[in-house]
Parts: C-alpha cells; structure tokens; sequence
C-alpha cells in the first residue's frame, strides 16, 4: 500500500485528489491548516506550508504512523485577482509563501525519506495560469510559471534517484478557488475591462470540470512507472491551448487571449 501526503485538502482539488486515492485503497494524509471533526475516507494532519516547523513536524507524524512517503502531492494555494502594481506587499507575500515556498518547503522536508528509499513520486499541481498569464491575475500566474520551472529543475537535480518529477497543469474545474478569490485594487480607467474580464474569467471556472476529472488523472500518473513529466489537465480547449502557445508568436497568442476575455 503505497503513502501518499497531499497539501491543502480542505476543499478543490486536494479534497479530491485524497478522497479518490482513498477510494482506491491508498494509505493518504492530507495537509490541513485547522483541525476537523469530518468523518473522511482519509487522515488529516495539522499543517500551515507557510511555517516550516509545521511541514517537518507532520512529516515525522506521518513516519511515525507509515513508516515511509511514497508521493508528495504539492496542491494546496491561493489565487489574487486585481492589478500586479496595487498589489499589497503582505497579500503579495502570502502568496508566493503559499503557492512557491510551501511547495519548495514540502518537497525539502521529504527528499530525505524519498532518498533514503531511493524511490518515490513529487507531484506538483501548477495551473494553465503557469503556460501563459490570465488577465489580472499576473501574481498567480507568476506563481504558477515558477513552479513549473523549479519543477524542471528539480527533475534534473533528481536524475539517478529512483525520485520522478512531475508537474500537473489543471485548466478551469469547478472548486471553491472562485469563491476563495481575494480581490485586489486596481485603477478606476480600468475598471470596466477588468469587470468584463472576471466576468469572463467567473464563467469559465463556474462551468470547468468537476475536480474528481483531475484527481483520476493524479491516480494514474501515480500508477505508472515512468509517468511524463508535464500533464495539462482539463478540457480538449485547455490541452489546444497549452499546444498552441508553444507554436504561436507571442503577438498572435496575446490576440487570442484579449478576444477570449473580452479585452
């Protein structure tokens, strides 16, 4: 039975990503921030990814109970929508705590278990957001596009390991991220696109995939051997897009992008 630790499974993608693993007979920890008197299918553990001594502390309650960590899946985050310029430095902050250092302190703290096994799966959930920027919310994409790349590194740095990298880039799903959303200032000549582009932006997320679409991708990756490095998750418009970035002039995909927020 392999042992599987996921951040952030309150709610979204970790919630489901636990509970479809645990469906299939995974031994599965998720990471929560306060404790739950839910009857879950999985176990909890007292985590905050933005305090390191939190991260090491339910690492060793895992060992304790398992024994060993067999996939680390990197979820838990938060999004910002607004102007990159108006910004609050401590909103700013919390952020990029969140979604690139809470994912750099995880995988830290279990390299040495996944080493001294010589085995093992880090699984770090990006974002469509991290293969080319959404509209006002430049911060979260740029989250996104980091973790992608530390990603890449990361594989390389684990060549000879038995350790295998991979990174999942989820387009629009339908989760509590909408409703979760923290809006930041921006300027007042703007404020009719940026209405129209979280209106459009709303609409895409409200009518994504249930997040369960995800979670079986998650638990297929983790049942193969060599998985690939790069996943974009979601509908046959998200995978299109991802493909056509590559290939487009940046000029001509800036267009798609304005036409289909409305800009």
């Amino acid at each position: 039975m392999k042992t599987v630790l996921i951040t952030g499974v309150s709610s979204g993608f970790g919630k489901a990503i636990a509970e479809t693993l645990a469906e299939k007979g995974y031994n599965v920890y998720g990471t929560v921030r306060n404790a739950t008197n839910e009857s879950l299918a999985y176990k909890t553990i007292i985590v905050d990814v933005c305090k390191p001594e939190t991260i090491q502390a339910g690492i060793n309650e895992v060992l304790q109970q398992a024994g060993k960590i067999d996939v680390l899946i990197n979820n838990a985050g938060f999004g910002l929508t607004g102007e990159m310029e108006l910004t609050d430095n401590e909103d700013r902050k919390r952020l990029f705590d969140t979604n690139i250092f809470g994912y750099i302190d995880m995988v830290n703290a279990v390299l040495p278990v996944m080493r001294k096994q010589k085995e093992g799966k880090i699984i770090n959930i990006a974002s469509l957001a991290g293969v080319f920027a959404i509209p006002y919310q430049g911060f979260y994409s740029t989250t996104k596009f980091a973790i992608n790349g530390y990603s890449e590194a990361l594989h390389y740095e684990l060549i000879g390991t038995g350790i295998k990298v991979v990174v999942v880039n989820p387009g629009d799903y339908k989760t509590s991220f909408t409703a979760n959303r923290i809006l930041t200032p921006i300027h007042e000549e703007g404020r009719k696109v940026f209405d129209t582009v979280v209106k459009a932006i709303v609409k895409d997320e409200t009518k994504g995939l249930d997040p369960k679409h995800c979670a079986k991708l998650i638990a297929k990756i983790i049942e193969k051997n060599n998985p690939c490095f790069r996943y974009v998750a979601g509908s046959l418009e998200h995978k299109l897009s991802a493909f056509i970035k590559r290939l487009l002039p940046d000029s001509w995909f800036f267009k798609i992008i304005e036409s289909h927020y409305n800009m």
